[in-house]
């Protein structure tokens, strides 16, 4: 469950909006909906790793041209963490006494979000570093 819980917190930073943000000769967007963010994680405890892989479902919402995810954690809260976009990419961090996380992705085109995910606890007793994609559900 410990595992369960951290994987949502780590999906907390995540996305919305990008209303066709220029990047060289292409444009980047992200349609509102419901998408799956799936990710293929290691945690490192005291030097020992574990591997994960997790999928959760997220809402993105256009407000304002910034980027931004909800998420329903199974305790039901409702995180809202706002990302942006910075020379073509993805980008959101999220600092909190209990995890200091940054996304890093870049456009794939329909829809899609490919990229890297670290989180340290602020103590740095434990990492979680892994690779994410995030892309539309199918209706």
């Amino acid at each position: 469950m410990k595992n369960v819980t951290l994987f949502f917190s780590l999906m907390i930073c995540m996305f919305s909006n990008l209303n066709s943000v220029e990047n060289g000769n292409r444009s980047i967007y992200i349609a509102n909906g419901d998408y799956w963010i799936v990710a293929n994680l290691t945690e490192i405890i005291d030097g020992k790793s574990k591997k994960m892989k997790h999928k959760a479902k997220i809402k993105i919402k256009n407000q304002a041209g910034k980027i931004v995810l909800f998420l329903i954690l199974p305790t039901g809260g409702l995180n809202k963490v706002i990302g942006k976009v910075e020379e073509g990419m993805f980008i959101a961090k999220n600092n909190s006494k209990i995890l200091n996380t940054t996304y890093i992705g870049i456009f794939k085109g329909n829809n899609t979000i490919e990229g890297n995910v670290k989180s340290i606890s602020p103590d740095g007793s434990w990492l979680i570093k892994g690779k994410f994609k995030i892309y539309p559900i199918k209706k």
